[in-house]
């Protein structure tokens, strides 16, 4: 994000949410932030939005995987997303 857009995130999943604005769920975009909380009242997981319904993240197990955003374990976790990317004029 720093090298495209400019943008410093916040080290932590949780300072990470303050970046950028709101992006209600049927709006999300290609490159969009996406924020779970998957301890309690503690957002503990982000990954980013590619489109079709789908999220690249890190996996501690497996590395870096593609996952479904509506599966029941992410969507049961599912906090909101933010986008800190302004889209270009084309």
């Amino acid at each position: 994000y720093a090298q495209f857009g400019g943008v410093t995130l916040g080290r932590t999943a949780q300072d990470q949410f303050g970046n950028g604005v709101g992006v209600p769920r049927n709006r999300m975009q290609f490159g969009d932030l996406v924020f779970f909380s998957l301890k309690k009242n503690r957002i503990t997981h982000v990954g980013i939005y590619v489109g079709y319904g789908e999220f690249v993240h890190a996996s501690e197990e497996f590395g870096v995987i593609r996952s479904k955003i509506n599966d029941k374990y992410w969507a049961d976790s599912f906090v909101g997303a933010r986008r800190v990317l302004t889209p270009r004029p084309r």
